[in-house]
This record gives C-alpha cells, structure tokens and sequence, in this order.
C-alpha cells in the first residue's frame, strides 16, 4: 500500500476576499521550514523518507510517545535563529525545535478522519502541554471569522518577519496530498510568490572595454556609452539559468537573504549547483516568465 502523502494548501494564492473561503478560519505563521511526520516507526520527510540517527535521538522522547500511543504528527522542523538552509543542513539540531501543527491516531491516518480541525487542534495542544518539552512546541492556531481578521493575522506575520500564514476551516477534514482552490480545505498567503526550478545553466557577466567612449551626463560628468557593442564577456559567473517544470527558462540570482556561496568559476558551478533544484521568489501577480526573480535555496528534498 502506498504510504499517504502529507497535507499541502494549493500552489495558487487566491485573493483574500476569495469566495472559496469559508469562514470560521484557524490560521497560523507559515514557517520556512522542514516538514516532518511523526509516526510510530519513526521521523519521516513529507515524501515519506526516514530521517537520519542523529534526528531520531534529537526529537527520541516524541518519536518514542508515537510508537507507544500510535500516533502521528504533522510538523515542522524550525528554528527562529537559522536560515532554512542550515536547518535542512541538521547540523545546529540544539536550535531547533519540532512544530505540531496536526496530529492524529495511525488508524485515522491510515484509514481517513471525519474529526474536526479545531478538535484535533485542541488535542495536539493539550498532548504538547502533557509533553511539556522545550523542544516539541505546539503551533498556535488563531480563530478568523472574517476577511477583516484574516488580513489582520496576515500583517502581523509579514511584520514579525514570517513568511506568511496557512489557514484551514475550523471543521475541515484531514486530506492526503495538494489540496485544490474548490475544496476549499487549506489556503496560504505569502508576501511573495516562490516557485520550485532546476538550475540548468548559467550566463557570464561583461565589461566595458578599457577604451569605450565617454560622453557628457546632464550633470556635466563624464559617463561610459551604454552599448553593447563597447562591452566584452568577462569569465565570472552573473546570473544562473533555471528551468521551470512546465518548460519556462529564465535567469535569477542570489536573493539577498540567502546564505548560499555564489560559484566562482564552472567547475564549482557544475559540481555544487547543476541540476539542484532550488526556490524562486518572484513578484506575486506575475505571469509567463516571474519578474524580478531571486533564488531563495536550494530544495535537496525535491532533487531527483
């Protein structure tokens, strides 16, 4: 039997006066993090894939409560002091915590749960405050009744520097896999649009030629002539080339928040990027190619 996939809120971001959206709401910070399932054999990714020693021995007193009451949880590995790139590097584990955010039995897990967000949300709750470990946290869940709120919760998680919320109706069902716009089950906003891509290439930068011409600005100083035909390819590495699943290229650099070690010559270039796939911020609202697009990280959980 193939193993149940992990809840996902639709790639599509729907306006916030969305008629799809059914209210009373819970909605919670949507955490630039690692998805992890607790199950009673074990800590695994959202593609079912068991997690190392060192995560199982961090995280031991939850794995063990899941073997001994049947359990399994839906959370998020993050930390409020690292970059998604370190946390998915495992290495600083003392920094991060566990985030429950549903929970449920194996039978329900396995066999569909009719139970009600808001009441697993009440027991995930109360099973973490049993648990009273720092580092198993329930995640908060707040009560939307209207659009007004609902913009309100978003604002204050753009401000505290979030990534943006996740909401799902507070008598919603469970559903195994990418929810859709009509089922109206489980909704994210973020301040920007992001976008899975394969590096697949790279462009070299260029220079002016040491004797291109000069004219005169406006403003009485000498500037170089903006042409092409003046400039010269240099060997250093400018924008890297993605490709996009349906097909679409374009170019995209380092977003300045990441903390990714841009490729100096094309030996490094092929040997730690080509082929990785990675997150593309872009302008939310853009269509065909993403405008003004920046590479977030990379996502070795979506490698081939």
């Amino acid at each position: 039997m193939k193993e149940p996939s992990v809840m996902l809120a639709p790639t599509k971001q729907i306006p916030f006066d969305s008629p799809h959206i059914e209210y009373p709401l819970l909605g919670s910070p949507k955490l630039d993090g690692m998805r992890i399932k607790v199950m009673p054999d074990g800590l695994f990714s959202r593609t079912h894939k068991k997690q190392c020693d060192r995560l199982h021995l961090h995280f031991r007193r939850i794995v063990d409560a899941a073997k001994r009451e049947d359990l399994v949880f839906d959370c998020e590995l993050w930390s409020t002091q690292l970059a998604f790139n370190e946390i998915m590097t495992k290495k600083n584990l003392i920094r991060c915590q566990l985030y429950v955010f549903d929970m449920m039995t194996a039978a329900e897990w396995y066999g569909g749960t009719e139970r009600p967000f808001m009441e697993r949300f009440d027991e995930y709750t109360r099973w973490c405050n049993k648990l009273n470990w720092w580092r198993v946290k329930a995640l908060d869940q707040t009560l939307i009744r209207n659009e007004s709120e609902l913009r309100e919760l978003f604002g204050m998680c753009v401000d505290a520097n979030l990534e943006g919320i996740v909401v799902r109706p507070a008598f919603s069902c469970y559903k195994h896999g990418r929810c859709t716009v009509n089922e109206g089950l489980m909704f994210k906003w973020k301040q920007w649009d992001t976008v899975d891509a394969k590096i697949v290439g790279y462009k070299l930068g260029t220079r002016m030629i040491e004797d291109a011409p000069r004219r005169q600005n406006p403003l009485g100083f000498l500037e170089y002539v903006s042409s092409q035909e003046f400039r010269e390819q240099t060997d250093r590495i400018s924008t890297m080339e993605v490709e996009l699943e349906s097909g679409i290229r374009f170019y995209a650099g380092w977003s300045q928040s990441t903390l990714l070690e841009w490729p100096k010559t094309h030996e490094e270039f092929t040997k730690k990027y080509l082929g990785k796939m990675v997150e593309v911020r872009y302008h939310y609202g853009s269509k065909d190619k993403p405008r003004t697009p920046a590479i977030l990280r990379l996502r070795p959980d979506k490698d081939d």
